[in-house]
Parts: C-alpha cells; sequence; structure tokens
C-alpha cells in the first residue's frame, strides 16, 4: 500500500473514532442551580429566658460548683415544668 493512502485512511479512522469524544467535550452542562441559604434560627431573646449566675451546687465532698441556669419565663412568672440549660464548672461561672 502506499504511504499516501495509508496516512489518508488512518486520518480518516482517527477522526472517526475521535469525533464522539470531541462531541462530548464540547456539550457544556447547564448551569447547576444555586443553594438557598437555609434560614437560621434565631436565638430566643434574653425575654424569653431566665438567666441566674453563680449558682452554688454542693457536692458530698464539700467541694462547689459553680452553675449558670437559663430557666425558660413563663406569662405568670412561676417556674416551669420545662428542661433547663445549664453549664457547670469548677471555676467561677459568671467570667463567661
Amino acid at each position: 500500500m502506499k504511504p499516501r493512502i495509508f496516512f489518508q485512511r488512518l486520518s480518516i479512522l482517527l477522526l472517526v473514532s475521535l469525533l464522539p469524544a470531541i462531541k462530548i467535550v464540547a456539550q457544556t452542562l447547564p448551569p447547576a442551580p444555586s443553594p438557598e441559604p437555609s434560614a437560621k434560627p434565631t436565638p430566643p431573646s434574653p425575654t424569653e429566658y431566665d438567666l441566674r449566675w453563680g449558682i452554688k451546687i454542693p457536692l458530698r465532698d464539700k467541694v462547689e460548683l459553680n452553675a449558670t441556669l437559663y430557666l425558660p419565663k413563663t406569662k405568670d412568672g412561676t417556674p416551669s415544668r420545662t428542661p433547663v440549660v445549664f453549664t457547670l464548672t469548677p471555676y467561677i461561672s459568671d467570667s463567661y
């Protein structure tokens, strides 16, 4: 076979075999929808809870722990029967 015909057939074969790959690369994907920012929960305002600093909690070994209590407020001012959140530390609790 003549070299010229060989290279023509080889170039046609390469072009035909690479055409699908070129077509795939040339396709562009539609832009992805931007995620909507989720609504951040708003922290309760200071009027919705009662904050008590420096509550001493005695232990059996005579050590006292300092606690900060976050108690939910009720409309009539009575103690509510709901869970409370507290932080507990052996150090002074009103420093943070």
